[in-house]
């Protein structure tokens, strides 16, 4: 409607041909990886605005394992079933000069005596304040598959959210000993 109120708003036609093109995104499939890429290559930290596309696929429960996601019909190599957004993402700087450079971020765990250092940490800081923020993500988040770690059966303390980092905690990538 605003374009056709007022048909030179740059701003709007943009806005307009955006939607458009998440609106095609989400219903085909169609994405271009390569100035995906590029301007990935170019926003730091990157944040890209696409759409999500939800192929041949479904969720449903495994064997031991929580969900699953299995196709639906045949695919082949090449096929795209699925594009989403990551629940989180943190950006890991390699130029010693930026501002991103003078954060270090190291996490202990007392219990194993082991540490990681890195941006893997800052992930896990992301993540946890995200759960934080929007408890309607706790139930689903707690029910990925975590190994043969059990997790805390207590959802909340005093009226805040009990959020088990070493659900998020990545076990299998520890890099350093302390």
């Amino acid at each position: 409607m605003l374009c056709k109120k007022y048909p030179n708003n740059v701003d709007a036609t943009k806005e307009l041909t955006r939607v458009r093109c998440r609106l095609l995104e989400e219903k085909s499939g169609k994405y271009d990886f390569k100035a995906m890429y590029e301007e990935a290559s170019k926003l730091r930290p990157p944040h890209l605005d696409h759409a999500t596309f939800t192929g041949p696929v479904t969720a449903k429960a495994t064997k031991g394992r929580g969900q699953g996601l299995f196709t639906t019909k045949a695919v082949k190599a090449g096929d795209l079933v699925l594009c989403e957004k990551a629940f989180a993402h943190c950006y890991a700087n390699t130029k010693e000069n930026s501002a991103y450079s003078s954060k270090i971020n190291i996490l202990l765990n007392v219990h194993t005596s082991q540490g990681s250092i890195g941006a893997q940490n800052e992930l896990i800081t992301t993540i946890v304040q995200k759960l934080r923020r929007n408890q309607s993500f706790l139930q689903e988040f707690a029910a990925l598959h975590h190994g043969s770690y059990k997790p805390v059966d207590v959802t909340e303390v005093d009226g805040k959210p009990i959020i088990d980092t070493y659900v998020i905690f990545p076990r299998t990538n520890i890099n350093a000993k302390c």
